[in-house]
């Protein structure tokens, strides 16, 4: 900012040039013909060098000390200048772009549907060498296909393929990189072992594996029709497994069970299981066995009794 103030004497101005975060002002004299001159000098240089505030006030100061001022703030102003294109520079410097984006981002996919990937050098002064990952695992491309713009195909994409990301690097920098994650849209998938016998009074476990993507709604189904099950049957999601738990099986629960994922916008998906309750085992009566226990004791002993004088007698006939 530039202020012009005037006082009462006509052969002299005082010149204050003040500097931003500078702890006191600095107090500059100027011969009285040289004024005029150096007025308008200052002014332009209040104009170019903006943190600059200077304020005319008073006089007399030599030529040179201004010119080594001048020249110490275009210094400074030109350091400052080449930080600030250094900065630029690095912020604008080599970079990629994935499918077009310079940023990592999201790619969806219906399974059994293809897609490609473009990866390509922006800012670039020289040939660059590009290579690519999925996940952790590096993919070979040609050399002829990973200078400065590299292209991989993904010809039938699977669930397998579903949240796995792929990465683009620079070669010679891998701290420059880009990725993009897929998402593979499927119907519900369904597995698990549809068979299980038990007997009465066992816990029955029906697991059904369910992997979908987006998510489906779950369900059981007991002989074909949705049903409202007891207090001992308990229905549960847990990770990919969705699960029928029946705590002590009756001859009743025997049946169909059909695991049930119905996802947005499709048609269900089902897998049937079934269960087998037979009856409980009778095994072996615990009294019968405790009686022959004793009973076979009982015999031992009254025989070791009716034969006690054979023994010793023949225990006698051995110390003789």
């Amino acid at each position: 900012m530039f202020k012009e103030n005037k006082n009462n004497t006509k052969n002299t101005n005082l010149f204050i040039l003040k500097k931003k975060l500078i702890r006191d002002d600095e107090i500059l004299f100027l011969n009285g013909h040289e004024e005029e001159h150096f007025s308008q000098l200052l002014a332009s240089l209040a104009l170019v060098f903006s943190p600059l505030e200077l304020t005319i006030r008073h006089t007399l100061l030599s030529e040179s000390f201004l010119l080594d001022l001048v020249i110490v703030a275009i210094m400074r102003y030109l350091l400052l200048s080449t930080v600030l294109l250094f900065i630029l520079f690095q912020v604008k410097a080599i970079n990629l772009a994935l499918n077009g984006a310079s940023y990592d981002n999201l790619l969806s996919v219906d399974a059994d549907g293809s897609t490609t990937l473009q990866c390509e050098v922006i800012n670039n002064t020289a040939a660059e060498s590009l290579m690519w990952y999925r996940g952790s695992q590096q993919v070979n491309v040609s050399a002829v296909n990973s200078v400065n713009s590299s292209t991989i195909c993904l010809p039938k994409v699977t669930p397998d393929d579903d949240q796995v990301s792929y990465t683009c690097l620079l070669q010679r920098d891998t701290n420059v990189k880009r990725s993009v994650l897929i998402n593979v849209n499927y119907e519900p998938i369904l597995t698990g072992e549809t068979y299980l016998a038990i007997q009465e009074g066992q816990k029955a476990v029906l697991t059904c594996e369910v992997k979908a993507n987006p998510a489906a709604d779950m369900a059981w189904k007991k002989n074909g029709r949705l049903v409202n099950f007891p207090d001992r049957v308990e229905q549960r999601m847990s990770g990919n497994s969705w699960t029928l738990t029946i705590t002590k099986a009756v001859k009743s629960d025997a049946a169909n069970y059909t695991c049930v994922a119905a996802p947005t916008g499709s048609a269900e998906k089902t897998l049937m299981f079934r269960l087998d309750v037979s009856d409980r085992d009778p095994g072996l009566p615990v009294e019968a066995i405790g009686g022959a226990v004793v009973v076979g004791t009982l015999i031992i002993i009254f025989g070791l009794v009716a034969r006690r004088d054979k023994i010793f007698k023949g225990c006698k006939c051995r110390r003789d």
